[in-house]
């Protein structure tokens, strides 16, 4: 859970595992249609991390596959200048 240890505290531990999956899934989801260097994944995944964070303080934690998909769905589309990478390479 080390990118979720920072809310250690604001969450119950197996929130915060729920939240861990819920992130991992997500990550691989765009790692498969897009090419994602290294130090890209590192900031992708903060970002997302920051998205889940706020996510689940609104809606609060379920499961994962529920806070996997409601990630997909807040975050922008590599292809938005919102996105926090510059480029990405599609497959």
């Amino acid at each position: 859970m080390e990118s979720c240890r920072h809310l250690e505290g604001v969450f119950y531990p197996l929130d915060l595992e729920i939240m861990e999956q819920a992130l991992d899934a997500a990550l691989q989801t765009v790692k498969a249609h897009h090419v994602i260097d290294a130090r890209g994944e590192e900031e992708l995944r903060s970002f997302m991390g920051h998205k889940l964070t706020a996510i689940a303080k609104v809606y609060g934690v379920s499961d994962a596959a529920t806070l996997r998909g409601r990630l997909l769905g807040e975050i922008p589309l590599p292809s938005s200048p919102d996105f926090p990478l510059g480029v990405l390479t599609e497959h």
